[in-house]
């Protein structure tokens, strides 16, 4: 697989949809947005690390340092943080998915579109309690300076889409116990507002949001990639076995030849998002694959490797027929049950996330994934990727012309 482009570093901008108004610069209410979520709030400090000083009297002196007792990422408590990110987000009119008020609202119903993810790459806190000499420590008067580094994850194209970097700093004189944290807090919601002025980030969630009932077509600009293909099914699903792969990469999975040329198919999770795999043949020999074209959303992967003159399994151009048998050939569980035959048929089609599934009763399950979906004649019509892990009954399987146009593959007859 070709190296992925680096992440688009999203530099703070001015402009974006905003209007003049009595208070300055808003949102335009008009424009529509993507909902987006916090997710995940990480500090990386070095343990031992001095981040900031403490101070005692009214002339706050005596410093004292503040040391980092932690050691590589750690989680924040998101609780907090996720109060302050809503409310900046909110303001600069960004849609934001979920309320945590509402005690029983439908998750379905307020999924977000992006996920935002943040390290904290830097932080210092400098802290005085001008009243300690009485033995009184609600008073506080703090600084503080973050500096975080956000990632933009599409839900839908299932990657990170662009990192952003920004930092804050404020200072919080209250009577409140922890008042030196309310600084950190006030400190993050400035880096929140500069987020929120970035122009790509809010270019990219501009728009109505996305209608996941309604499957999606493959991406536009693919290269197109001319694949030789055999016109003559294996003569039974026996037959078939043979053109099945096992795929090692970290893990295993399954996979299939669809070509004399050595081309073969699996899942995108299968091929681990590496550039090689090993490919282990129904007979046990062995070759190492490269893996040169993948789509993450989709969930599909085209390996290179040596085919040493065996048969590809022969693609169904149509669509398959709820009620018609199918057989799936892979690996569940244990590597050593390769070559393994279940028999099933297909119960419905599914657009599940805009995409295009079929669901079946045969059985699969960790393992099978990557491996083909054939029908009583030998052909392709699908390929394992995901099921329900409450029932073996419900399963779900990529269609095959599925896989081929996010892929850009063009089948062309042997010559």
């Amino acid at each position: 697989m070709a190296a992925a482009p680096a992440l688009a570093q999203w530099t703070p901008a001015p402009g974006g949809a905003m209007v003049v108004g009595a208070q300055g610069l808003q949102p335009d209410p008009a424009t529509k947005m993507r909902p987006l979520k916090l997710a995940r709030l990480v500090v990386k400090m070095k343990r031992g690390e001095t981040f900031g000083q403490y101070r005692t009297g009214l002339l706050c002196m005596f410093p004292k340092d503040i040391v980092w007792s932690r050691g590589g990422k750690w989680d924040f408590d998101i609780e907090e943080f996720d109060d302050v990110f809503r409310e900046e987000m909110a303001q600069a009119g960004f849609a934001i998915a979920g309320n945590p008020s509402n005690l029983f609202e439908d998750e379905s119903d307020s999924r977000p579109e992006y996920l935002i993810g943040g390290t904290v790459s830097q932080m210092r806190m400098d802290v005085c309690y001008p009243t300690s000499g009485i033995g009184a420590f609600g008073s506080v008067k703090s600084k503080a300076t973050i500096d975080v580094e956000w990632q933009v994850y599409s839900e839908i194209e299932r990657k990170v889409i662009g990192t952003v970097k920004t930092s804050g700093n404020a200072e919080a004189a209250d009577g409140r116990r922890r008042g030196e944290f309310s600084a950190v807090l006030d400190a993050f919601a400035v880096a929140v507002r500069k987020l929120a002025d970035n122009q790509r980030l809010r270019a990219a969630l501009t728009g109505p949001m996305t209608d996941r009932n309604v499957a999606r077509a493959a991406p536009q600009g693919l290269t197109p990639l001319s694949i030789r293909t055999s016109v003559i099914a294996p003569a039974s699903v026996a037959d078939a076995v043979g053109s099945a792969v096992l795929i090692f990469a970290g893990g295993h999975g399954s996979g299939f030849l669809i070509s004399p040329d050595g081309y073969v198919l699996t899942n995108y999770h299968v091929a681990g998002g590496g550039q090689y795999v090993k490919v282990r043949w129904a007979d046990g020999t062995e070759s190492l694959g490269e893996v040169i074209r993948g789509d993450k959303a989709r969930d599909v992967a085209l390996i290179k490797t040596d085919a040493k003159g065996r048969e590809p399994l022969r693609l169904r151009q149509q669509p398959v027929k709820i009620g018609e048998d199918i057989y799936a050939i892979g690996a569940p569980l244990d590597k050593n049950l390769q070559n393994t035959v279940t028999k099933g048929i297909v119960s419905a089609t599914r657009v599940i996330d805009g995409l295009n599934y079929f669901q079946g009763d045969v059985g699969v399950t960790f393992g099978n994934s990557g491996g083909p979906i054939i029908d009583s004649k030998g052909q392709v019509v699908g390929m394992t990727v995901s099921g329900r892990v409450d029932t073996p009954m419900v399963n779900f399987f990529i269609p095959i012309a599925e896989a081929q146009s996010f892929l850009g593959l063009q089948l062309q007859p042997p010559k």
